[in-house]
């Protein structure tokens, strides 16, 4: 943030931090006519209201999805939680070679 500052001492952007994971051991399922199954794709489960969550962009091609946990550190923006959502979900359709989501959020996923 004080790299900003030395730029243009005026200049105050808004930043959005986010850490997200796949180095854990959760696993989220769906129950359908009493079936356990994966979740549909694009599911969002929020572990703590405003800071937290797991995403399944993908479909599971083998075996268990892993969702993805999301973290948000910091929000100086004003988006709301279901906006910052929404962006991470609509960043896992961005891969050049597939028009299906990935795992990862895409700028992520090219840097893995």
């Amino acid at each position: 943030m004080n790299a900003c500052t030395r730029i243009d001492p005026k200049w105050k952007p808004k930043f959005i931090l986010i850490v997200t994971t796949k180095e854990h051991d959760t696993r989220v399922f769906s129950r359908v006519n009493g079936r356990i199954e994966n979740p549909t794709p694009g599911t969002m489960l929020v572990l703590r209201a405003g800071k937290e969550l797991l995403a399944t962009p993908q479909k599971a091609l083998k075996g268990t999805v892993q969702p993805v946990k999301i973290t948000l550190i910091k929000n100086d923006s004003g988006v709301s939680f279901d906006g910052v959502m929404k962006f991470v979900h609509a960043l896992s359709y961005t891969h050049q070679l597939t028009c299906s989501p990935t795992g990862l959020v895409e700028p992520i996923y090219q840097v893995c």
